[in-house]
């Protein structure tokens, strides 16, 4: 834990909030640790947040994350990789911005899990994928490809006003409750083959 808290101190984008009104609207300061390539395969991580944090290429392959997970209004500038990592509790990526290639292939989302706003500028991998609870891609913006195939929502799955500006492969994914795509845009190819 005391790990987890000197990573979110030193990749937080700290913005000094102004003291008098004449003062102008400061910009977000630089984290003490800018760009920082951050390699935590396979670790048990307890209680995780980055919220408000810059990273750089950032490795969460086969890690275990317990209890609620926060990466809300981060920014990965130079790719993600969360692949075959599992999620027990909640996992917030509202407003995140992911540049680079990401992946979550075979990720397991135990809980509900947030992309509301979310931007990836680059490739989006969910292939097998596993949504246990609700999974909310509200208002998601898909720069580069993105892959669905063979992921599985056991829960409601929203996608309302996404935007699909590339390829968009759902293929062979399976959707157990309510799925909804209203006011999604789709402007590059879409497969929906084989889907359930």
């Amino acid at each position: 834990l005391t790990a987890q808290n000197i990573l979110l101190r030193n990749l937080r984008i700290a913005i000094q909030h102004r003291q008098h009104w004449w003062q102008r609207t400061p910009s977000p300061a630089i984290p003490a640790w800018p760009e920082i390539r951050l390699n935590l395969t396979g670790a048990l991580l307890l209680e995780f947040s980055l919220r408000e944090c810059q990273l750089g290429y950032s490795d969460f392959t086969q890690v275990q994350f317990a209890g609620e997970s926060d990466f809300a209004y981060n920014q990965f500038s130079h790719g993600a990789s969360f692949a075959g990592a599992r999620f027990t509790g909640s996992a917030d990526f509202s407003g995140t911005k992911f540049v680079g290639e990401t992946d979550f292939e075979r990720a397991q989302f135990g809980d509900w899990v947030n992309f509301e706003g979310a931007e990836f500028i680059g490739g989006a991998n969910f292939e097998g994928t596993k949504f246990g609870d609700w999974a909310y891609f509200v208002g998601v913006q898909f720069t580069g490809r993105s892959y669905f195939e063979g992921a599985q929502f056991a829960g409601r799955a929203y996608f309302e006003g996404a935007e699909f500006a590339n390829t968009a492969d759902f293929e062979g994914a399976k959707f157990i409750d309510r799925v909804n795509f209203a006011g999604a845009q789709f402007t590059g190819r879409t497969d929906f083959e084989g889907v359930e």
